[in-house]
């Protein structure tokens, strides 16, 4: 994404090298964590508009409140129940991986567990530890989880062709 607001934030970008002030134009704002992907894919022709990380407090805070009402033996947990709050959490879940291209390309494979839809490639984060049971992922869980994504993300943008 073409970062706008550099200069009106009371920052100034400035070439390390030559100390030259950077036009806004040129610089893109990227998650670092992400920022080697969006090189690569750049590099070989897929054009990256924005690229991002979500915030995933609001689904692990809802289950660290239903994991209360469970350990207190406050919420009676059947399988009514558990669909239930699995459609409150799922409702709440934010994609943890999100990149958008400049337009829609054509991937021969994607990244596992990765879905195309338009020109967006993302990966949502489960805060579940698996399908069948209401059982939260810690956060290292989830953090472990996004990091290996981002590097399976990486290594699928190494592995691309050159988009001619």
């Amino acid at each position: 994404m073409i970062h706008e607001n550099i200069k009106t934030n009371g920052y100034t970008s400035l070439n390390a090298k030559t100390f030259e002030i950077e036009n806004p134009e040129n610089l893109i704002l990227v998650n670092t964590s992400l920022a080697n992907t969006v090189s690569l894919l750049n590099k070989k022709g897929y054009f990256v508009e924005n690229a991002s990380t979500a915030d995933i407090s609001s689904p692990l805070f809802i289950g660290l409140l239903v994991q209360g009402l469970i350990d207190e033996k406050l919420l009676e947990i059947n399988d009514l129940t558990k669909n239930k709050i699995r459609k409150v959490v799922e409702q709440n879940d934010n994609s943890s991986i999100i990149l958008s291209f400049e337009k829609n390309y054509e991937f021969k494979e994607l990244p596992e567990g990765f879905t195309l839809i338009g020109n967006a490639l993302y990966y949502i984060l489960s805060t579940f530890k698996d399908d069948s049971d209401i059982e939260f992922k810690t956060v290292i869980e989830l953090d472990n989880e996004c990091k290996e994504t981002i590097k399976r993300l990486e290594e699928w943008a190494r592995n691309l062709p050159n988009n001619e």
